[in-house]
Order: structure tokens, then C-alpha cells, then sequence
């Protein structure tokens, strides 16, 4: 089965325990690894784009947003995005399993 590329936009600011949870859920999808890529948008959060990289880890590809809000933050993600696809998430949230899997079978239906 073909899979499309997909890019997870994930708009940030000052939630690291959160985001650390967040990419752990998205790196445990069960959709191929190969086929979507991770990009955190911190909206310069104050404890500084070094805190961030290391809660990112190598597993995610980090953007800086400057102007304020989920929105722009989102753009800013969506802006250096290679999907075929876009999926976004927000920093706070655990994603299921399957989301990814089922997200994109839902969109075949």
C-alpha cells in the first residue's frame, strides 16, 4: 500500500512536558514513520528556542513563529511543510495510535 507524505504542524508555546508527550504519541504512530515528517512551530516561546530543541530531541524539525497566536504559528509550521498533506495537532494533546492511519483512510472514503 502507498501512503501519501504527510506534515504534522504542531503550534507551541511554553508547554514543554506537553510537547515532549505530544511528539511521543506522534512518534509512536502506526502509520510508516517514513511517510510524515514533524514540525514544531514555537511561537518564541521565553524559555528559548535551546529548551525547546532539547524537548524536540531529533524528532521533530523546529520553526520559530514570531508573530503571536496558534494561527500564525500554524502558518509559520505550514510554511516549511513537504507534505502532500497536512495534519496538525496542538502541543497539548496525545495523539491516538492510529490517528494518522485512520485520518488519512477517512479522507479515502
Amino acid at each position: 500500500m502507498t501512503f501519501p507524505h504527510v506534515s504534522v504542524i504542531v503550534p507551541h508555546y511554553q508547554d514543554l512536558g506537553g510537547l515532549d508527550r505530544c511528539l511521543a504519541s506522534l512518534c509512536a504512530q502506526s502509520f510508516p514513520a517514513d511517510q510524515f515528517e514533524i514540525i514544531v512551530a514555537d511561537n518564541n516561546s521565553p524559555v528559548g528556542k535551546s529548551a525547546v530543541e532539547a524537548v524536540i530531541a531529533g524528532r521533530a524539525k523546529l520553526v520559530i513563529a514570531t508573530q503571536k497566536g496558534a494561527g500564525p504559528a500554524r502558518n509559520c509550521g505550514v510554511a516549511s511543510a513537504t507534505g502532500t498533506w497536512l495534519a496538525f495537532i496542538d502541543s497539548d494533546c496525545v495523539a491516538h495510535p492510529k490517528w494518522l492511519e485512520q485520518g488519512l483512510a477517512a479522507l479515502k472514503t
